[in-house]
């Protein structure tokens, strides 16, 4: 299971003349270490690389809380876009004069400056390894993820072609999760994997711009009235499980009952049993919850930009900040948009 940490998030139902103030709680997740598959080697991938979209600077995301098994996320926690650096990262190079990704599924595009094949410091010239966190599964991988399906299987191959690599230039491997945390990974340049970045700087391991916003998701019964909403206004006179303990992420004058949970296991139990019409939980969490459940949308972020998904790279990596580019370049373009609507359909339906 994957393990993430939430930051302060904060968002606002809309008002329907209804004056009672309420707070839902979000769901807060702290990075840990867990073991999963054990390293190795999977072979060269050629799978299509992601298209340019166009330039839009916005895309909705989100991160884990508690959740079953099947969500990747473990305790009470759940695990794209952000401003230009993220923590851990080095200084970024300037990106405003890159052009926009026009080549073809499959082709090179024109490389950022200074960050090309012959100039970046790779474990094997010419190549770049990507290894995936522990078990990978969808929606960020769906397969195996050489094969270039899913969220972060095609990020990775999207940030690849950015850079100047072809997809045939690219290898994947698997790594345990702790081990690559806890930086004694070795055997690759670029890991992901809903690494959730930290508040501050990691001592063991660079973190890359943020590809993912951890954003926090109503989530109903398929099938059930709560699932119809389109609006926060639909919330009004329904009971709403929320997690306690966690920063406050939403208020708002909605006339729904809130009723707090432990972790957010309790919380989709009691939507399951019926004591609750919806639950907030981080979208990373909802988009894996299965056809039993239904995502009604994302909250909207308030003032704090919320934490982000970021890929890992060793310590002082050479290659931090021209992958940290590459991130920002395909947010700015709109690709990461593009591949959201792709792969998490459901992480972009903003619940206004």
């Amino acid at each position: 299971m994957f393990a993430m940490r939430i930051r302060n998030a904060s968002a606002y139902f809309i008002a329907l003349g209804v004056s009672a103030t309420l707070v839902i709680s979000g769901c807060a997740a702290a990075s840990s270490a867990e073991s999963a598959a054990s390293a190795g080697a999977a072979g060269e991938s050629t799978p299509p690389a992601a298209s340019a979209a166009s330039a839009s600077a916005s895309a909705s995301m989100s991160a884990p809380v508690s959740a079953p098994a099947s969500s990747g996320v473990a305790g009470t926690q759940s695990s794209i876009p952000s401003a230009p650096g993220t923590a851990g990262s080095a200084a970024l190079p300037p990106t405003a004069a890159v052009a926009p990704v026009t080549s073809g599924p499959g082709e090179v595009a024109t490389p950022l400056p200074n960050c090309t094949p012959s100039t970046l410091k790779t474990r094997t010239p010419g190549r770049l390894v990507f290894t995936a966190a522990g078990s990978a599964s969808a929606p960020w991988f769906n397969g195996a993820p050489s094969g270039g399906k899913g969220y972060e299987a095609a990020v990775a191959l999207a940030v690849a072609k950015e850079l100047g690599y072809s997809a045939s230039s690219v290898s994947w491997s698997t790594t345990a999760r702790a081990t690559l945390l806890a930086g004694k990974a070795s055997g690759f340049d670029v890991a992901i994997g809903e690494f959730a970045t930290p508040d501050v700087g990691s001592s063991t391991v660079d973190y890359s711009s943020g590809y993912f916003s951890i954003s926090n998701s109503v989530v109903s019964k398929t099938g059930r009235p709560a699932a119809a909403i389109t609006s926060s206004a639909g919330l009004k006179g329904m009971a709403i499980g929320v997690v306690a303990g966690a920063p406050a992420v939403a208020s708002a004058r909605t006339g729904a009952t809130v009723r707090t949970y432990p972790n957010a296991t309790a919380a989709l139990a009691a939507l399951t049993g019926g004591t609750v019409s919806a639950v907030v939980v981080p979208t990373p969490t909802a988009v894996t919850l299965g056809a039993a459940f239904t995502v009604v949308g994302q909250l909207p972020d308030g003032d704090e930009q919320p934490q982000q998904f970021g890929m890992v790279l060793p310590k002082h990596s050479p290659l931090t900040s021209c992958v940290s580019a590459a991130v920002d370049q395909l947010r700015v373009t709109g690709v990461l948009s593009s591949l959201v609507r792709t792969w998490v359909p459901d992480a972009a339906k903003p619940l206004g």
